[in-house]
C-alpha cells in the first residue's frame, strides 16, 4: 500500500511538472526586456556575423523595446546569415492562431532571392536543426519597404499539432540592407480537453482589479474574515515559476513589483484553492 501510494505521488508530481512545462495560452510577448523573453532562444545556422537578434529601444511599436535583427554588415555576398529566434514550448493539439504580431521590415535596396523572413511552426525540438518538422506559417518577406513603419500581420492559423510546438522567426540574408523588427506578439490556443498547459482558470466570484494593472491590485469577492496569514496569493510567470507569494492584508489590496507580462495567480486558504485567474502587469 505504501509503495502504491508513493508511486501515485510520483506520478502526480510528474504530471504537474509537465503541466507547467509549456507556455500558457493566451500568450503575449512584448519583447521589452531579456527577463520577459526567458524561454526564447536564438539559433545561428548560417555564417556567424556580429549582427544577431537583439532588443532595440529605438521607436518600438509599443512598450520599451522590440526584437530586432540588423542586416549582416560587411558579409560577403555569397555568405548567408541564417538566424532563428524560437519561442518556449506551446501545446497546439487543437490548433490556434497568431492573433497579432507587429512587424517593421526595412530595406533601402531591392531584395535578393536569398533574403527571407518567415514565421514558422516547429515540432519536436526548439532547435530548428533537431526539430521533427518545420512548417512555414507565413512568409512576410514581401512586407519589406523603405517606409520604416509598423504593420500588423496577425490572424495566422496554427494547425492542430501533437506534442510540444514552437513559434520561430527565421531571418536569412547576405549583405543586403534588410532589417527586421518584431513587436507585440499575441497567440491564442483553441479550446480542447486534456491540454497540457498551465492549470485551467477556476471559475470564481473572486477576482483582482484593475486588470491589467501597474502592480497595485484590489481583491473583489473575498470574505473579509479570510484576510489573515492563512490566506495566501501565489503568482506564477509564463513558465510556471512562482514569482510572488503574499498573505492577504486587511485593506484588501496587494502590491506586486513584477515586469510587464501575463501571470497566473492562485488564492489558497488552508490547502484549498479559492480562486485562480490571470493577471496582466503593464507598468
Amino acid at each position: 500500500m505504501i509503495r502504491n501510494t508513493t508511486l501515485l505521488l510520483i506520478l502526480a508530481f510528474v504530471l504537474c511538472t509537465k503541466a507547467f512545462s509549456q507556455t500558457p495560452l493566451t500568450y503575449h510577448m512584448g519583447f521589452d526586456t531579456a527577463f520577459q523573453q526567458q524561454g526564447w532562444q536564438a539559433y545561428r545556422k548560417g555564417i556567424f556575423t556580429s549582427y544577431n537578434w537583439s532588443n532595440s529601444s529605438f521607436a518600438p511599436y509599443a512598450g520599451d523595446a522590440f526584437l530586432y535583427h540588423d542586416y549582416p554588415v560587411g558579409s560577403a555576398g555569397t555568405d548567408t546569415t541564417l538566424d532563428w529566434y524560437v519561442s518556449p514550448a506551446f501545446n497546439f493539439s487543437a490548433g490556434g492562431r497568431i492573433d497579432s504580431v507587429h512587424l517593421n521590415i526595412y530595406t533601402i535596396s531591392q531584395l535578393t532571392p536569398v533574403d527571407h523572413f518567415g514565421i514558422y511552426l516547429l515540432t519536436g525540438s526548439q532547435d530548428p536543426a533537431a526539430a521533427t518538422s518545420t512548417t512555414l506559417l507565413a512568409d512576410v518577406t514581401h512586407m519589406a519597404s523603405s517606409a520604416n513603419t509598423w504593420s500588423d500581420t496577425g490572424h495566422i492559423t496554427i494547425p492542430p499539432t501533437a506534442g510540444s510546438s514552437y513559434i520561430g522567426f527565421k531571418y536569412r540574408a547576405t549583405n543586403n540592407w534588410f532589417t527586421i523588427g518584431v513587436d507585440e506578439l499575441y497567440l491564442t490556443r483553441n479550446a480542447a480537453t486534456g491540454m497540457q498547459s498551465m492549470p485551467t482558470v477556476k471559475v470564481s466570484d473572486i477576482s483582482l482589479y484593475p486588470n491589467p494593472t501597474k502592480g497595485l491590485v484590489h481583491i473583489k469577492g473575498l470574505d473579509k474574515s479570510m484576510y489573515d496569514n492563512e490566506t495566501l496569493i501565489y503568482v506564477y510567470d509564463q513558465l510556471g515559476r512562482e514569482v510572488d507569494k503574499q498573505a492577504l492584508s486587511e485593506d484588501q489590496q496587494i502590491a506586486m513589483q513584477l515586469p510587464d507580462g501575463l501571470y497566473l495567480y492562485k488564492i489558497m486558504r488552508e490547502g484549498t484553492n479559492k480562486a485562480t485567474g490571470r493577471l496582466a502587469i503593464k507598468n
